[in-house]
């Protein structure tokens, strides 16, 4: 066996872990986390009394509405619906993402009487939810958040709740 086809064959096994194992994570793991913070926040602002939690649904319902409401209202239109509305590199969505993630951890031990936190996880969770224009934009909304909350942890550590 040559040289090179060891190098392909070793190439493939790489290609084939991060698709097969790593990529899946992402898209997993992305989503739950954001889904487990917003079922946390408001759990939490009912906890606090009714009318806490009901301003913390509504923070996370408010991006989820909006995004539904433009992505429900660009399907409709003229344009391709492939094209979304965020014509945007895949390298920005990731460091969009990136950042959001890290932000979200950065505010999770802020209280103010706006629901910040929930705003920011909650729209966190509609573009990935939503902006599902293409494969590549999905898996990179998708390691953006994760790697922007494994770089946080990394430099931060676990933010105090």
């Amino acid at each position: 066996m040559s040289t090179r086809s060891v190098q392909h064959e070793e190439s493939n096994w790489g290609s084939r872990f991060i698709e097969g194992a790593l990529y899946p994570f992402a898209q997993v793991a992305a989503p739950g986390l954001l889904l487990i913070l917003m079922i946390w926040f408001v759990t939490r602002g009912f906890a606090e009394g009714v009318g806490d939690g009901v301003r913390s649904f509504a923070g996370v319902l408010l991006p989820l509405m909006a995004l539904t409401f433009l992505v429900k209202t660009t399907q409709g239109s003229e344009r391709d619906p492939k094209s979304g509305i965020m014509a945007i590199p895949s390298w920005a969505s990731f460091l969009a993402m990136l950042i959001i993630a890290g932000v979200t951890l950065q505010l999770l031990s802020v209280s103010t009487t706006i629901p910040i936190v929930e705003l920011v996880v909650s729209a966190a969770f509609s573009i990935i939810t939503f902006m599902r224009t293409s494969r590549t934009h999905y898996v990179s909304y998708c390691l953006g958040t994760v790697l922007g909350a494994l770089g946080y942890l990394v430099l931060f550590g676990v933010p105090s709740l």
